[in-house]
């Protein structure tokens, strides 16, 4: 497995392990402080509590990684994604890549085959009227929806919108495009 493909797919998760490392640091200072300096003061001890769920929270991608990484190599698809993943073609940003058989988002952390994709549709989520994020979204073969990666906001990513549903249909000429079922 080559490093450039652990990268697209997994992200650096040496930061998560650095991050969960420093929380870890800073509950253990907060434990001592609370119990042994300070007498046990209640309101340490809960600050020692955040740093700890903040560690497990930064140690979450690590593990998914892991697990995406061991799970591709039991599967026994690892040489046949490693050689699709190197003749890939990026769309404009580097969110996606494309395959012959797979789509490889971004931090995703799973693979996307093109036959299992059925439908392909922009989300934009609003809170109080104002959009807060724009996204790619498929829908597979079982009816499950799943975010492909994120795009640009008030329209400005609409092309890139275009240009990944362009180069999906290309490879699946069956999948449905927008919210029409």
């Amino acid at each position: 497995m080559s490093k450039e493909f652990k990268d697209f797919m997994c992200g650096k998760s040496i930061f998560g392990i650095i991050g969960a490392a420093f929380s870890l640091f800073f509950t253990v200072v907060f434990i001592i402080n609370a119990v042994f300096i300070q007498g046990g003061e209640p309101e340490l001890l809960i600050v020692a509590f955040f740093f700890l769920l903040v560690a497990f929270l930064a140690l979450i991608p690590a593990f998914k990684s892991r697990k995406f990484i061991k799970e591709l190599k039991e599967s026994g698809l690892e040489e046949a994604v490693e050689v699709d993943f190197r003749s890939a073609v990026s769309n404009s940003n580097d969110r996606v890549r494309f395959g012959k058989e797979w789509m490889f988002a971004k931090w995703s952390i799973k693979l996307i085959r093109y036959s299992e994709i059925k439908q392909v549709y922009q989300l934009i989520i609003r809170k109080n009227g104002v959009e807060n994020e724009r996204r790619v979204q498929y829908v597979d073969t079982a009816g499950k929806e799943h975010k492909i990666c994120r795009i640009k906001r008030f329209g400005k990513g609409d092309g890139e919108f275009m240009e990944i549903v362009e180069l999906i249909v290309a490879k699946n000429p069956n999948v449905k495009v927008g919210y029409e079922s």
